[in-house]
């Protein structure tokens, strides 16, 4: 191949191994004025020249801003891929300061299809509060310790992931998680799939039974919620006494959300999560929350 250098502003190569640099083409070009034959024809072939390079500074500006593009586009994509990758292997993934001063629902919107659990619930915020309305974790337990469950076990099927996110955090008010599968290696998936449980109140009028461990398509769904569920068989009760116990003896796994843009993904078919007391001084902890039907 023939190659050829363009090193200042001005250097240009027509075409084939014509190569013209900057002192030659404004060399040429001021023998515009002249009038031989010879003299019009190498001016002719200037001003192609200079409409050449306009051309070629265009075209190295595209090719410049498509292989940025493309390779954002595939940043995204092996991003993508490492998250279901550890969600998938771990149950959940941690990004620490993950697109600082960007707004959750956009952040959301990146890992997948996010779903409104309840009119205008799309991001939710979680600010610990002392008393709330009954319905609530926050009004059954005001600032003392979440226990361990997954979000809406009481629906039919619950989202599939939950995105937190940090605005404000502190390192000793971490989001816990106990692993799902240690209560399957407990009790074991024939226990948990004949444990049928019912939502404390009606769903839409209706009290569904549900199983704590069913399939939904390939997939498990694991769902554990012992303020929202109640037994529905004597398996049921057995069960819910195991899985309480079990828990007492787990070893949860914190996750500290403390930085701006901290941002967590919870496979909430899998793993069970809880938070801690809430100190008096960290009464302005604030995540935000974001339900997910599934990933990118």
């Amino acid at each position: 191949p023939t190659h050829f250098y363009v090193r200042h502003e001005g250097d240009c190569r027509l075409s084939g191994s014509i190569f013209l640099s900057r002192q030659a083409a404004l060399a040429a070009s001021r023998m515009s004025a002249l009038r031989t034959p010879a003299q019009k024809s190498c001016h002719s072939v200037c001003r192609r020249l200079f409409r050449a390079r306009a051309t070629i500074k265009l075209l190295i500006t595209k090719i410049f801003s498509t292989h940025i593009a493309s390779t954002e586009v595939a940043g995204e994509i092996l991003q993508m891929q490492s998250v279901a990758a550890d969600l998938d292997l771990h149950g959940y993934v941690f990004l620490p300061r993950h697109l600082q001063g960007e707004i959750s629902e956009e952040v959301a919107a990146g890992f997948g299809e996010m779903m409104t659990p309840w009119e205008g619930g799309l991001v939710q915020r979680l600010i610990p509060r002392a008393r709330s309305t009954p319905n609530t974790y926050s009004g059954n337990f005001g600032l003392n310790p979440f226990p361990f469950h997954t979000d809406l076990a009481q629906w039919p099927a619950p989202p599939r992931y939950l995105m937190l996110r940090c605005v404000r955090g502190y390192r000793d008010v971490p989001t816990l998680i106990v692993d799902g599968h240690v209560l399957l290696q407990r009790l074991g998936t024939e226990t948990l799939s004949r444990a049928v449980v019912r939502p404390r109140r009606p769903q839409a009028g209706q009290l569904r039974l549900l199983r704590l461990l069913q399939r939904e398509a390939s997939e498990s769904l694991l769902r554990w919620d012992a303020v929202y569920l109640r037994p529905a068989s004597r398996i049921g009760e057995l069960v819910f006494v195991e899985i309480a116990r079990c828990l007492r003896d787990a070893s949860p796994k914190p996750l500290v959300m403390a930085e701006d843009g901290d941002t967590v993904i919870i496979d909430n078919w899998r793993m069970l999560h809880a938070r801690p007391a809430i100190p008096r001084n960290r009464l302005d902890r604030c995540l935000e929350r974001v339900y997910l039907r599934s990933l990118n």
